[in-house]
């Protein structure tokens, strides 16, 4: 199972700031299929790096079979 909690996610400096992500929340049980759809610059790519470990979130978790995956080290 993955579970995304709270996820959310901003690109560039304090005073140019744009958030990507704002309060994902969303479970895909084993054995699932899910979909993820958005325009283009929608944040797709990004929650997908974030679900898989490649980028970390700004804020929130990302629980994979009961591991809490951004607080894990690059090297786990």
């Amino acid at each position: 199972m993955i579970k995304a909690i709270n996820i959310t996610k901003s690109y560039g400096t304090e005073k140019s700031r744009f958030q990507v992500l704002k309060g994902i929340d969303m479970e895909i049980n084993n054995g699932d299929f899910a979909v993820i759809l958005g325009a283009s610059g929608s944040g797709k790519s990004t929650l997908l790096n974030i679900l898989s470990g490649l980028e970390y979130p700004d804020s929130g978790k990302v629980i994979y079979d009961d591991t809490n995956i951004c607080e894990l080290s690059d090297k786990a």
